[in-house]
């Protein structure tokens, strides 16, 4: 059940990113949209088209882009390991794992199986309404009206289509309608089409024209699709009626503009339309009619009255804020902290003298070892220095001079000692674990109360055993309540939260070598 857990935590934490950015998002647009009608209707659009992209978005970006904006700090554990509280979090090979209620996990999985059997349900709505779109337009037929054609050829000439749009025909009466989301066709019932006169069959067009030019039938589909995820959020549900809405009344600033009618002169054959189309039938999914609802017919006749031309200032401005909206409103973005200056970071020094560290690199002479403060330890080792090689039989022995380290892997332990002229290097060392309570963790060097140390080591050093500096990359690992080891982190960003009294488990290779630390211990079965 470990795969249907992690997808319930990722389902609910997408689900509550998007729905509370995306509900908010609606809510501004809304209030906007109410408070400044006169904003035009094709903005207005573009509003509500934001409003679905952001919550599409927020559900499937999780990770913000980071601007480095707030000043460099130093991240801290916090009470990571010393909480005993249920709720606690651990990272775990990159995932995240909670120690939280039974109950808890029980009821996010339960959520995530009726979300995705809802989703599914309403995808197979969706195909079925598309499917319907598609057995609709074949089974109409190529107009056979010259006057008709020559009239969508005029119309689409003002929309500046390099290729006329399809007019099909079909039996009976309702609403004339664009149809098809990839080839986009007008559709006109044979009944209706004999009632309208010339200039009613090109406001028609017009309209429908309009839709086809602005792309809304892919953009209303994009919209049922996210209603139909966010099926549970009344607000999605708001921004896809808004949407619908708003694109008929820019369809219809659009058909007016290109087809140079005044307001009034194209409700009144909005009107006129509408009244000829004879009885009333359903529109069905995945089209555009040109009437609607009669409360969709009274918002758009409503909407006329802010319909006026637009300077090109007025529509470059509306266009810039748009594109604002789109890049800081819809892109996920996070305020971070900055890097660390670059004296602050970790540099490069020459050695002189001893050191110890991780095996990087042996090239020309120059040795480089990571040491435990993150630092590169470049020394010009002489061709006569003498190289050992720790072999947990017999010690160390001898391999040969400074050539032999070529062929050492990176990461393996490695001491210089450079004493009265000599130069000595030696690879590897021998592994232990230090095993004890701990004490304390502060400036990255650990305290602990040693076990097991032996009476002689005891005598002349006590009980107390410290570490310097851990390297960055040594990891840190936790048994919670018994149970297996979880990494937790780099152990000098989480130490600093353990409990006093801890058991503590070091694990290194020759002197301040720590390679990871284990705090508590699994239960033996």
């Amino acid at each position: 059940m470990t795969g249907l857990a992690d997808l319930a935590d990722a389902w609910a934490a997408a689900a509550w990113r998007a729905g509370w950015q995306g509900g908010l998002a609606a809510l501004v647009v809304w209030s906007v949209c109410r408070l400044v009608p006169s904003v035009p209707a094709r903005f207005q659009a573009w509003l509500w088209r934001l409003v679905v992209l952001k919550f599409a978005v927020a559900f499937l970006w999780a990770a913000p882009i980071g601007v480095p904006l707030l000043p460099a700090v130093e991240p801290t554990a916090g009470t990571l390991l010393g909480s005993a509280t249920p709720d606690r979090i651990a990272v775990e090979g990159g995932s995240v794992v909670r120690h939280e209620p039974a109950a808890a996990v029980a009821w996010r999985r339960l959520g995530f199986m009726v979300w995705s059997a809802v989703v599914a349900w309403q995808a197979a709505r969706l195909l079925r309404a598309f499917r319907a779109a598609g057995r609709l337009r074949r089974g109409c037929r190529p107009t056979g009206s010259a006057e008709l054609l020559g009239q969508a050829a005029a119309v689409g000439g003002a929309f500046d289509l390099r290729t006329p749009l399809a007019v099909l025909e079909s039996d009976g009466d309702g609403s004339p309608m664009l149809v098809g989301v990839v080839r986009p066709a007008v559709v006109f019932p044979v009944a209706t089409l004999n009632r309208l006169d010339e200039c009613e069959r090109a406001m028609v067009l017009g309209h429908e024209l309009a839709h086809a030019r602005r792309g809304d039938l892919l953009w209303g589909l994009l919209a049922a699709v996210v209603r139909a995820v966010f099926f549970f959020h009344p607000l999605a549900w708001l921004a896809e009626r808004r949407l619908r809405a708003t694109q008929e009344v820019a369809a219809d600033a659009l058909a007016a503009a290109r087809l140079k009618h005044a307001p009034a002169g194209y409700a009144a054959l909005l009107v006129s339309v509408v009244g000829k189309l004879g009885p009333d039938r359903a529109l069905p999914a995945m089209s555009a009619g040109v009437a609607g609802s009669h409360q969709s017919l009274k918002q758009r006749l409503l909407a006329m009255r802010f319909m006026k031309p637009m300077s090109r200032r007025a529509a470059a401005a509306h266009t810039g804020a748009l594109v604002l909206l789109a890049a800081f409103g819809v892109v996920p973005w996070a305020v971070v902290a900055a890097d660390p200056p670059a004296a602050d970071k970790p540099g490069q020094k020459e050695a002189t003298g001893s050191g110890r560290g991780k095996f990087a690199s042996f090239k020309d002479g120059t040795l480089t070892v990571v040491t435990n403060d993150g630092t590169l330890l470049r020394n010009k080792v002489p061709e006569t220095a003498k190289v050992f090689q720790w072999n947990d039989v017999g010690g160390f022995k001898p391999v040969g001079t400074a050539d032999a380290l070529t062929g050492a892997k990176a990461g393996t332990w490695v001491h210089v000692l450079v004493e009265k002229g000599t130069t000595t290097v030696r690879l590897g060392a021998r592994k232990a674990v230090t095993t004890g309570t701990f004490v304390s963790f502060k400036d990255n060097r650990l305290l602990i109360l040693g076990k097991n140390l032996g009476a002689s080591f005891v005598a002349k050093y006590g009980s107390n055993v410290h570490f310097n500096k851990f390297r960055d990359a040594v990891p840190a690992y936790e048994s919670v309540d018994g149970g297996e080891y979880k990494l937790l982190g780099p152990a000098n960003k989480v130490l600093g939260g353990v409990k006093e009294g801890a058991v503590v488990f070091v694990h290194g290779e020759g002197d301040d070598n720590i390679t990871l630390v284990q705090i508590g211990a699994p239960t033996k079965k």
